[in-house]
């Protein structure tokens, strides 16, 4: 295992700049697109084909996956609206999807395939078209198993370029035996480059969740999160190299700090990014920590080892990781102070429901030079509360013009004086040297009570123009919102 080399930043304090300039510009065009069911608690599948915009409500429910999706043409022409399905099979012979992807110049549905009867786990691509989901299907992963309850893991990545995609199967666990994995490289087309069969080093564990990443060139990456006594985690990574070893990185801390989240992206030169935010250990409980700095790696050149961490401003109570982007020379890592606390909303049921408790404060933008050194921090300011239905009070982050932008609800009061309670949407651009310009609401009727925007649910379309859902009283609409410079 390689040594990593540390970068200590400067411990002089960030000049953050900001501007009232007025010189952007934001125009304004909807559609209407008949009814949106957003399904509580799900994550959002966001994706672009062609200038078909295509949005997922996605959700673990009933012991499968759901997926709910909402795609429209260019004009704004309704495309699809339903749920993607496909035949569920029987218990011994099950179909069900896993992930669904645009790959090349198509979407595809991943379809995982376990079938008892000839003891084989098969992971199938089949194209999704206007919604609806092939029954002709391509093989792109295929393993033995023997019991139903331990039959092995299907993972999918596509490339940042979408030009490669990956497929990973982590086969069925063995006591005492080093995880076994088989992994295989796709171009365009779904023409297989490679397949390789490897073990990651060390006895495997159940405590543990493996992230696949590709870059453009066909790197394959591996990041390992090991949950730890009190919740706290251990970051390994791998990379696959030429002679089908896996190279290994460990992301150490070292006592009494320790990762509570990350988020990673490979770079246009094809390198692996993962950073993150870290607490400082003072008690035994993690819950009572506050979130101290951040800590960010990178494999320069594929070759070298940089890893950094530095101090927040000051410790914050709550901060979970969102995005990583990059604008030529300057990362940003974007986090939120959110927090979701479930509890059972049917006491006695022998089936129980659940209502999801959230907070949504504020984000943080902190801004690192390639080698992770800091650059400045920023808080965007917001206190939201909600119960089950929260995606309206999530932000949506792009680059937009070499810039980072951010689209999110806020509190009206702070734009237009002496209006009652409300949400109105703001965009927010913050440049590479932490130049941020004034928040530009929303105009005409995005200040009404019954207009709410769903930042959760948004796609870029070109440098300068983004795409959400959004609601419009009883009527849901597409919004399509052209910066200008």
């Amino acid at each position: 295992m390689k040594r990593l080399k540390f970068i200590i930043p400067s411990l002089t304090a960030t000049l953050l700049l900001f501007t009232l300039s007025n010189a952007q510009d934001l125009t304004f065009s909807k559609h209407d697109i008949g009814t949106v069911e957003l399904l509580p608690d799900s994550d959002p599948i966001n994706l672009s084909l062609n200038g078909e915009r295509i949005f997922i409500s996605e959700k673990f429910e009933s012991a499968v996956l759901n997926y709910n999706q909402y795609s429209y043409d260019a004009n704004g022409k309704t495309t699809f609206s339903g749920k993607l399905e496909i035949p569920g099979g029987d218990f011994k012979n099950s179909f069900d999807i896993r992930d669904v992807i645009i790959f090349g110049n198509k979407q595809y549905a991943l379809v995982q395939n376990k079938d008892k009867n000839t003891g084989k786990n098969r992971f199938l691509a089949r194209e999704v078209s206007n919604g609806v989901v092939s029954s002709s299907e391509t093989e792109v992963m295929s393993f033995a198993f023997d019991k139903l309850m331990n039959s092995g893991f299907n993972h999918v990545a596509v490339s940042p370029g979408n030009k490669k995609m990956a497929v990973m199967a982590e086969l069925p666990y063995e006591r005492k035996e080093e995880a076994s994995l088989k992994i295989a490289v796709y171009s365009d087309g779904l023409s297989k480059d490679k397949e390789v069969s490897l073990k990651i080093p060390g006895e495997n564990t159940k405590n543990k969740k493996l992230i696949l990443k590709v870059a453009d060139d066909g790197t394959v990456y591996i990041i390992k999160r090991t949950t730890l006594k009190n919740g706290e985690k251990s970051l390994t990574i791998y990379q696959l190299m030429d002679d089908s070893k896996l190279k290994e990185y460990t992301i150490d801390l070292g006592d009494p700090l320790y990762v509570t989240s990350f988020t990673h992206t490979v770079n246009s030169d094809n390198e692996l990014i993962v950073c993150g935010i870290y607490y400082e250990r003072t008690t035994l409980t993690v819950n009572d920590q506050k979130m101290a700095g951040v800590f960010y790696y990178t494999n320069k050149g594929k070759s070298e080892d940089i890893m950094t961490s530095f101090a927040l401003d000051s410790p914050v109570e709550i901060l979970e990781t969102r995005k990583v982007l990059i604008s030529n020379s300057t990362v940003y890592l974007v986090a939120e102070q959110y927090k979701s606390v479930s509890e059972v909303a049917n006491p006695g049921s022998t089936i129980p429901t659940y209502n999801y408790n959230y907070t949504h404060k504020s984000n943080y933008v902190i801004g690192l030079n390639m080698d992770g050194s800091k650059k400045f921090q920023i808080e965007l300011s917001k206190d939201f509360s909600a119960t089950n239905n929260n995606h309206q009070f999530y932000a949506a982050f792009f680059i937009c013009n070499g810039k980072l932008t951010a689209v999110y609800n806020d509190q009206i009061q702070k734009y237009i004086k002496n209006h009652g309670a409300g949400l109105i949407p703001v965009l927010v651009q913050i440049d590479e040297n932490g130049l941020m310009h004034a928040p530009i609401p929303f105009e005409g009727d995005f200040a009404s009570s019954t207009t709410i925007l769903y930042p959760f649910f948004a796609v870029q379309d070109s440098d300068s123009q983004l795409t959400f859902l959004m609601k419009q009283g009883t009527q849901s609409k597409l919004l399509t919102v052209q910066i200008k410079n």
